[in-house]
C-alpha cells in the first residue's frame, strides 16, 4: 500500500491549507481526499494516464509559488491547544478506530458491493484512468468512481486492493469523528466533544462500512465537513471557507449521489433559515459557489456519463400503492433514523411479536428512549442557538422519504431511492449532532451537583449498549464476508505455482469471484454478472454436479475455455463429482477449498 505516498500528499496539502490552528489538522485529510478524487477525474478527462507523481506536481508547484512571494505560513506547527479537550478528543479517536480494527474483517470481501468495487477499481488501476475501455469491466464504469480513485491512489497492486479498502475503512472512521468534533465546535465551542462522542457509540457509522457500500461513507465524510464549512462561514462570513465548500462539492459530486443530495437539502434549509434573518448576500454566495462546483463537475464528465445522468434522474422507485407495509416502513424508517438501530429492534419486537430475551428489549428501549430524548434537547438547544435550520433539514429528510414512499411526486434524482433500509443511514449520518446537542444541553441545565451524576449515567448506558451491540451484532455481517486465511492459502499456491491469464470455474457468489483480485485470473460467475455465464447460471453447473452430467459439464468448461475449478467453502456441489480422474486432478485442497485441473 502506497501510504508513504498519501503521507506525503497529506504533508503537501498541510502545507498549503490556508485554515490555522486544530482547523488546519483536522480539515487536512478531507481536503486530501478532495484533491485526490478531483485530479483523478480531471487527468482522465484529459486523457492523461493516472500516474501519481503527477498528483505531486502541482502541489510542489503551488508551494514553491507561495515560498517566492513569501506567502507561506511560518508558523506551521504552532497550535493552541485545549489540554484536556484534545486529549479527550485523542481517546475518542483511538477509542473509535479500535473498534474498526476489531469488527472490521481483515479481508473486506462481501458477497455482494465489495466484489464489485474492487472489479471497479481493478479496471483503473489496469488503465490508470477512470474512463477505461477495458469491456470486462464495462458494467462497473458507469458508477461514481471518487471513493475508487482515492483507493486507486493507495493501492500499490491489484492485490493490495483488499488490504487498501480495510484501511480505508479504519480512515473513515477517524474522519466521522473529526468531522463531528469539528461540526460541533462550529456550533459552539465546547460542543466538539459531545458531538464526536456519537460516533463510536452508534453503531450505524461502522454498519455502513461492514455492509461495504464505501462510496456511500466516504460521501458521508465529505458531506459532513462540507457542512461544517458552512457554518464556519456563517460565523466568520470568511469566504475561504466557501471556496473550500466549493472545492469539496466539486468531489463530492464523484463520490456518490445520496450524500451530495443530503448535502442539497441542508442548503436548501440554510437558505430558508437565511431568508427568515434576510441574509440574501449569504444565498446568493451559496448559490454562486455551489452552482460553480456542479458546473465544473458537469463539464468533465458531460461527454462521458451525460446518457446515464439524464436516465438515473429520470429513474423511480417510488411506491404508489399505500398499505400497511408501506406506512410501517415510513415510520420505522423515521424513528429509526432519530433513535438508532435500537428503535427498529424494539419495533420489530413489539409489531410482530419477535420472541426476544427480555433483557434485551429492556436494553434497546432504554437506548431508543435515552436517544429520542437527546434528540429532542438537541432540537431545542440548535433552534435556541440560532441554528434552526439543523431543524429544517431534518424536515426535509423526513419530506424525501414520505415523498418516495407515499406521495410520489417526481423530482429528478431526489426520486431516485430505492426503498431500503440504506434510507436510514443517511439520516443517521447527522444524529450525533442533535444527540451531542443535546446531551451538553441537559448538562447545562440541571443543577451542577446532579450535572456529572446524570451526564455519567446517559454515557454509561449507552457505552454499555454499544458495547452489547458491537460483541453481537458485526456476527451476522462476518458470515457474508468469502475470504479468510485459508481462502489466501489457496491463492497464494495458484500464484505460487505460475498459474495465470486462466479462467477458474467458481459456483456463484463465494470466495471464487474474488480469483481476479488475488491472482492473475478471471473467474466464470460473480455478482456483477448475476452469477450468469453464457446464459448459463452457477445453479444449472452445480446441478451437473448432482445428477453427474459430466458430459454437460465438461462441454461448458471445454467450449468456454475453463481450465481450473475453484471449489469454496460451504458451496454445495458434489465433491464425489470431481473425483472421476477420468476428467479432473486435485492440484489443491486444504480446509475445504479445493483446487482441481480439468484434464
Amino acid at each position: 500500500m502506497n501510504i508513504l505516498l498519501f503521507i506525503i500528499v497529506l504533508f503537501l496539502i498541510y502545507l498549503i491549507n490556508p485554515l490555522k490552528n486544530e482547523e488546519k489538522i483536522i480539515t487536512s485529510p478531507f481536503i486530501s481526499i478532495f484533491y485526490i478524487i478531483g485530479t483523478s477525474y480531471l487527468l482522465s478527462f484529459l486523457d492523461i494516464p493516472m500516474y501519481k507523481v503527477l498528483y505531486l506536481i502541482p502541489l510542489i508547484l503551488i508551494i514553491m509559488l507561495l515560498v517566492i512571494k513569501s506567502k507561506l505560513n511560518s508558523n506551521l506547527f504552532s497550535f493552541k491547544l485545549n489540554l484536556i479537550k484534545h486529549l479527550i478528543l485523542i481517546f475518542i479517536l483511538l477509542c473509535s478506530m479500535f473498534i474498526g480494527y476489531v469488527i472490521f474483517p481483515k479481508y473486506p470481501c462481501e458477497k455482494w458491493d465489495s466484489q464489485f468495487h474492487m472489479y471497479k477499481i481493478k479496471a483503473i488501476i489496469m488503465e490508470k484512468n477512470i474512463f477505461y475501455k477495458n469491456q470486462e469491466y464495462i458494467r462497473y464504469w458507469h458508477y461514481p468512481s471518487g471513493f475508487h480513485s482515492f483507493t486507486y491512489f493507495l493501492a500499490s497492486d491489484v492485490r493490495d486492493i483488499p488490504n487498501t479498502i480495510y484501511f480505508i475503512e479504519v480512515f473513515i472512521v477517524m474522519l466521522f469523528v473529526l468531522s463531528h468534533y469539528y461540526i460541533g465546535e462550529c456550533i459552539k465551542k465546547g460542543i466538539g466533544i459531545y458531538t464526536a462522542l456519537f460516533v463510536p457509540l452508534n453503531y450505524e457509522f461502522y454498519r455502513i462500512l461492514l455492509k461495504a457500500i464505501y462510496p456511500n461513507a466516504l460521501g458521508y465524510c465529505i458531506f459532513l465537513i462540507l457542512i461544517a464549512f458552512l457554518l464556519r462561514y456563517k460565523s466568520t462570513k470568511n469566504n475561504i471557507y466557501l471556496y473550500l465548500f466549493s472545492f469539496g462539492v466539486f468531489s463530492l459530486i464523484f463520490t456518490h449521489t445520496f450524500p451530495f443530495l443530503m448535502l442539497t437539502l441542508f442548503l436548501v434549509s440554510l437558505m430558508l433559515w437565511d431568508v427568515m434573518y434576510k441574509e440574501y448576500i449569504d444565498i446568493s454566495k451559496y448559490i454562486k459557489f455551489f452552482s460553480i462546483s456542479i458546473l465544473c463537475s458537469l463539464i468533465i464528465i458531460y461527454s462521458k456519463l451525460i446518457n446515464d445522468i439524464i436516465s438515473y434522474s429520470n429513474t423511480s422507485y417510488v411506491i404508489h400503492n399505500i398499505n400497511l407495509i408501506t406506512l410501517y416502513n415510513v415510520i420505522i424508517f423515521i424513528l429509526g433514523g432519530i433513535g438508532t438501530c435500537y428503535f427498529t429492534t424494539v419495533a420489530i419486537a413489539l409489531l410482530f411479536s419477535h420472541q426476544l430475551p427480555f433483557s434485551l428489549f429492556i436494553k434497546c428501549l432504554l437506548a431508543t428512549i435515552t436517544y429520542i430524548v437527546l434528540f429532542i434537547f438537541g432540537m431545542i438547544f440548535l433552534v435556541k442557538n440560532k441554528k434552526g435550520y439543523f431543524v429544517f433539514y431534518g424536515l426535509l429528510m423526513i419530506l424525501w422519504i414520505l415523498n418516495n414512499q407515499l406521495i410520489g411526486f417526481k423530482i429528478p434524482f431526489f426520486s431516485a431511492l430505492y426503498n431500503s433500509i440504506r434510507w436510514f443511514y443517511n439520516f443517521q449520518i447527522l444524529m450525533p449532532v442533535f444527540y451531542g446537542c443535546g446531551l451538553y444541553y441537559i448538562s447545562k441545565i440541571i443543577p451542577t451537583k446532579r450535572k456529572l451524576i446524570i451526564t455519567a449515567i446517559i454515557i454509561t448506558l449507552l457505552s454499555y449498549n454499544a458495547y452489547t451491540t458491537y460483541s453481537t451484532h458485526p456476527k451476522y455481517y462476518w458470515k457474508f464476508y468469502l475470504v479468510g486465511s485459508d481462502e489466501i492459502d489457496a491463492f497464494n499456491f495458484i500464484n505460487e505455482n505460475n498459474i495465470s491469464n486462466e479462467l477458474f470455474l467458481n459456483f456463484g457468489q463465494d470466495s471464487g469471484q474474488f480469483i481476479p483480485i488475488f491472482t492473475n485470473n478471471k473467474c466464470v460467475f460473480c455478482w456483477g454478472n448475476g452469477n450468469k455465464f453464457n446464459n448459463v447460471t452457477a445453479k444449472e453447473i452445480i446441478n451437473y454436479t448432482w445428477y453427474n452430467n459430466y458430459d454437460e459439464f465438461i462441454h461448458f468448461c471445454k467450449s468456454n475455455n475453463i481450465s481450473y475449478v475453484f471449489i469454496s467453502k460451504n458451496i454445495k456441489v458434489n465433491y464425489e463429482f470431481f473425483e472421476d480422474e477420468d476428467y479432473f486432478e486435485k492440484i489443491y485442497s486444504k480446509n475445504n477449498i479445493t483446487v482441481i485441473e480439468i484434464k
